[in-house]
């Protein structure tokens, strides 16, 4: 099955919003673009959120999430899970507890398709 974009996604989403409404038709063509409007409004919200680097002084992910960390000791972003004891690069599959070994200073969602 061909996974839907956001587009698609919208206009069913507005569709069977609308469905269930019975003002009259000229009404019901405004409400179905609001709906569509809404619904891609908040699409763009959530990728927008999870698209953004999150401080590890802010926010930590839940425990045993793959999320992208960037760390000090590396130029480049890496997978890594939190774990109260410490940061596993999961590349390595090696926890460092200690953040001289491994300094995460912030990270984010893995943008999943």
């Amino acid at each position: 099955m061909k996974s839907k974009d956001k587009e698609q996604l919208a206009i069913e989403y507005a569709k069977e919003y609308t469905k269930r409404m019975d003002e009259n038709p000229d009404l019901h063509v405004g409400i179905f673009y609001d709906a569509l409007n809404g619904f891609l409004t908040g699409v763009d919200a959530g990728i927008a959120l999870a698209e953004e680097w999150i401080s590890v002084e802010d926010e930590l992910p839940e425990c045993g999430e793959s999320v992208l960390v960037k760390c000090e000791e590396f130029n480049c972003p890496i997978v890594g899970e939190y774990y109260e004891d410490g940061w596993m690069n999961v590349a390595s599959d090696t926890v460092y507890p200690d953040e001289d070994e491994m300094t995460v200073t912030h990270w984010r969602y893995i943008n999943r398709k």
